[in-house]
């Protein structure tokens, strides 16, 4: 994502939910595993909100407004964190 947002990136984004690794994860095995869980459905929701939120710097990026992209960075970094360390509790 940073890369992208410095123009460095040249792979595709996986921005939908559902399609990047985690998504595909999450929404299979994952699903069967731990779809029972409080927390497996509060992992669902911090995933969709961390793509949401990278569509809107994607967005902001493509608006030429990459400073304000870029300051973006520390929050989706930030949902991030918090979204593993659910789904480490999760998992242990």
């Amino acid at each position: 994502m940073e890369l992208s947002l410095e123009g460095e990136n040249t792979g595709p984004l996986h921005l939908d939910h559902k399609e990047c690794s985690f998504g595909k994860w999450l929404y299979s095995e994952g699903k069967k595993k731990y779809g029972d869980s409080d927390l497996f459905d509060s992992i669902q929701r911090l995933h969709l909100q961390i793509h949401e939120y990278a569509n809107e710097l994607i967005a902001l990026n493509g608006q030429r407004q990459n400073e304000q992209a870029k300051a973006g960075v520390d929050r989706l970094i930030h949902m991030r964190d918090h979204m593993l360390n659910e789904l480490n509790a999760l998992i242990t």
